[in-house]
């Protein structure tokens, strides 16, 4: 009998987590999976419910926090996780929400900046 896969969106959706620089559901996947250790082999990581698309991600993913440093590679295809790994990636999306603030802070101060210019020369004129 043949697994179902996900639907495309999931598929595209699971696509974002594998390379997401923050916690995902992923993460939490991996994280029920080491052992005490935190060295998994890559190859034993899989989806609680079979899926074919998740274990692939799981298994990218993990490939991406090696990426990340959040993890080395200790021998042919296993991977010990550093002790604060979670923390880490809790990091990682604390910077990149306060980037993405600044950002909208940045472009909205702008926007508003040329309304004001606009204003001062139809005033000056």
């Amino acid at each position: 009998m043949a697994r179902a896969t996900l639907p495309a969106d999931e598929r595209r959706a699971l696509d974002r987590e594998v390379v997401w620089p923050a916690p995902t559901r992923l993460d939490r996947m991996i994280a029920q999976q080491l052992p005490e250790d935190r060295t998994i082999r890559v190859a034993s990581l899989e989806a609680a419910n079979g899926d074919p698309s998740t274990t692939r991600a799981l298994k990218e993913r993990a490939r991406e926090l090696q990426r990340m440093g959040l993890a080395v590679e200790v021998k042919r295809n296993v991977l010990a996780f550093r002790a604060d790994w979670r923390e880490a990636l809790n990091a990682m999306e604390l910077h990149l929400d306060i980037r993405k603030r600044l950002i909208h802070e940045r472009a909205h101060s702008l926007g508003m900046q040329k309304p004001i210019e606009h204003l001062r020369g139809l005033l000056w004129r």
